[in-house]
């Protein structure tokens, strides 16, 4: 009886010990929220008169994280969420209205008036970072339909740039107001003291040894939006190899950063449909299909290939046309061997539907999380290369072993060998092998091998020329950047590295014929900026002008030439950087606008006339025709006249002059009360109409 007493007061003892802590705990973090919302209340502005808020915590490597939301059940208010941490960092901040909608176009605020906000905005959020941030430059014009001017800061430790560390803010145009607030900042990181390093010419060299331009045939696709296959083409480009390779800034050496591993595949499915008479065309296009092999044998071929007895079963059959080689087909199968209830063999593999030639295969299957690797990497290597010989033959002497830093003791290898012919890389021309190291065996296999001749390698510039025009052209940096350690991928530990790398704001493609930079598709680079006009201060469009050019809607040039007649060309070049939103410049050609304008219906067959002058009432339709406004234009009958001259409106333009009218896309003569409809277009008239449709009240 003793002895219970003894335990039972020790239990007591125990549980009164425990009790006081959890309810010190519990009061602890009560404390904490109340006085973190408090905070933000106050450094937000939140007012009292929201009836909803919501708490969330969550921890983030131990670190607590308030996530806050205010909401209005009336919908008055903004809508407003913050992300805080403990120690009071505000990582994100959203404000928004529910249901409003802007209905002027035309911006109150200027960018400039942005900026200032958006700088003062982040020196009261994180005053403590405020001296380590830095604006990223950005001249794009601005988007139409974005109702806010978007600012980037990224961080500087010891004056050079760390832009894996940011901060995004977005400046509502007309109220003034921080919209979204993003902060991706690292806290406990060290940088390395750049005193050490070596200097921007000896990296230069040290980039030409051990990276380095490379002559490679590159891809690119058309970028036509009609109906139809996309068209891949060749050329022929110094450019970069591997993008993720930068230069040690202490030791000269070349490391890796963003470090992936390339995995390759692709389905398109073809579908051949009956006619009862075919063209020309049609024929060529069915003759394809000629010799293609029954599933059957296709089926046999894989079995073979890959060793599948009985116990493998085809779950999946596919035939579909190959993305690059358009004259290709392939099958693609799918086998299951269940082992148990809780474990399956899977594995798809492609083959060619004619020659039976092997172009991919994958073997999942699950792997003993204990298991030891019996192979090394340089092992694993060797397989591979012997798998090579076997399964293509004379294609192996066109391939090279591309390195990439990884270390024994995976359990699994996946190792990449790209395509040079006659010295020069072929982009997307590939083989990867995957090995385990487990087995002992090749897991996967797949190849990509363009088969249609190559662009000429004549009148190409030389290596270092190229180099010249790089180093001339592009900002070759001393900057931070995070690495990540793969020897052990469930336990990644990030480092702060110190390097040299180029500026990943533009291309690094040079044309091997003419030297010029390219864009990824091919083209020539022109950089998407604000074009600054210097012949417009005496235009009565000045500020329209200069508003159109903000917005990206531009000619190329800085002379805009307002005085001069407008071709129909230049309106409709103008009014088709109007219908694309976005501010990237496509950089088409003229010929391809027409197109597509002609695709949406805004210019008509027999309407091209490029060099013509344009007059007021064809730019009245073709705008009134990208309004969508033409089916009501076209009711004639239902117009009335409305000027003295609406008898000089040619024949079916009376709705659509009538229409830009009311929405005050055009304006009368006040002196004559004519509409002029006839009238030749400066090119400021030009730019003032296509102003007034797109800002129109």
């Amino acid at each position: 009886m003793k002895a219970f007493g003894i335990i039972f007061l020790s239990i007591a003892v125990i549980l009164g010990g425990f009790m006081p802590i959890i309810s010190h705990a519990e009061t602890e973090l009560n404390k904490e929220l109340e006085t973190t919302v408090i905070k933000v209340k106050k450094l937000f502005n939140i007012s009292n008169d929201y009836d909803n808020f919501t708490q969330r915590l969550d921890s983030d490597n131990g670190e607590n994280i308030f996530y806050l939301s205010w909401s209005d059940s009336k919908e008055v208010l903004p809508s407003i969420n913050v992300n805080i941490g403990a120690d009071g960092f505000i990582k994100s901040f959203n404000k928004y209205y529910l249901g409003t909608e802007i209905l002027d176009k035309t911006s109150k605020l200027t960018k400039e008036e942005a900026r200032k906000i958006a700088f003062e905005f982040v020196e009261k959020v994180a005053p403590e970072i405020v001296k380590s941030i830095k604006l990223k430059e950005n001249k794009s014009p601005l988007s139409i339909n974005d109702d806010s001017y978007n600012f980037e800061f990224y961080r500087i430790e010891n004056n050079i740039a760390f832009y894996d560390n940011n901060i995004t803010l977005s400046i509502n145009k007309f109220t003034g107001e921080a919209n979204n607030y993003n902060a991706n900042w690292d806290k406990e990181i060290i940088f390395p003291n750049p005193k050490e390093a070596i200097t921007l010419e000896e990296a230069k060299t040290a980039f030409k040894d051990e990276i380095g331009l490379k002559l490679i045939y590159k891809n690119s696709y058309d970028t036509n939006w009609r109906p139809g296959p996309r068209e891949m083409k060749r050329y022929l480009a110094y450019s970069l190899l591997n993008n993720n390779k930068a230069i040690d800034a202490f030791t000269g050496e070349v490391i890796e950063v963003n470090i992936y591993r390339p995995f390759a595949d692709s389905k398109l499915e073809s579908e051949i449909s009956d006619a009862s008479e075919l063209t020309p065309i049609e024929q060529a296009e069915t003759d394809k299909l000629k010799g293609l092999k029954s599933i059957e044998l296709i089926e046999d071929k894989a079995r073979d290939l890959l060793k599948l007895d009985e116990s493998y079963k085809l779950t999946n059959k596919n035939l579909f046309t190959s993305w690059d080689n358009t004259d290709e087909f392939r099958w693609a199968l799918q086998f299951k061997k269940t082992i148990d209830e809780n474990n399956n063999i899977d594995i798809n593999i492609n083959l060619n539907a004619k020659t039976e030639e092997l172009i991919s295969f994958y073997i999942y299957e699950n792997q003993n999380p204990l298991a030891k690797p019996n192979i090394n990497k340089e092992q694993s290597l060797e397989l591979a290369k012997e798998y090579l010989k076997d399964i293509i033959g004379d294609k192996l002497a066109e391939l090279e072993y591309v390195e990439y830093d990884v270390k024994d003791g995976e359990l699994s290898y996946n190792f990449n060998f790209i395509r040079k012919l006659e010295g020069i890389y072929i982009e997307g021309d590939s083989v990867n092998i995957g090995i385990d190291t487990v087995n002992k065996k090749v897991v996967s296999y797949s190849i990509n091998w363009y088969k249609d001749k190559m662009p000429s390698k004549a009148n190409i510039i030389s290596l270092d020329k190229a180099y010249e025009i790089l180093f001339n052209n592009r900002d070759y940096e001393l900057k931070y950047v995070k690495v990540y350690n793969q020897k052990d991928l469930n336990e990644s530990k990030e480092e702060i590295k110190l390097v040299y790398a180029f500026k990943e704001d533009k291309p690094i493609i040079i044309d091997s014929n003419t030297g010029k930079f390219l864009d990824y598709n091919g083209k020539e680079y022109s950089e998407n900026i604000i074009i600054e006009y210097v012949d417009i201060d005496k235009s009565y469009a000045k500020d329209k002008i200069i508003t159109l050019s903000e917005y990206g809607i531009s000619f190329k040039n800085k002379e805009f030439r307002p005085k001069e007649k407008m071709k129909q060309s230049d309106f409709l070049y103008l009014l088709w950087k109007s219908i694309n939103s976005s501010p990237i410049e496509y950089n088409e050609p003229i010929e391809e606008i027409y197109k597509r304008l002609k695709d949406r219906g805004i210019i008509k067959n027999g309407e091209e006339d490029k060099e013509a002058v344009i007059t007021k009432e064809e730019g009245v339709k073709y705008i009134i025709r990208t309004l969508n406004y033409d089916k009501i234009a076209d009711e004639e009958g239902i117009f009335k006249d409305m000027w003295a001259d609406s008898h000089n409106i040619s024949k079916g333009l009376k709705g659509y002059m009538n229409i830009a009218y009311g929405l005050k896309i055009i304006s009368g003569d006040g002196n004559t009360d004519n509409i002029n409809p006839q009238s030749d277009l400066n090119r400021e008239d030009g730019a003032n109409i296509i102003y007034n449709y797109i800002f129109m009240e």
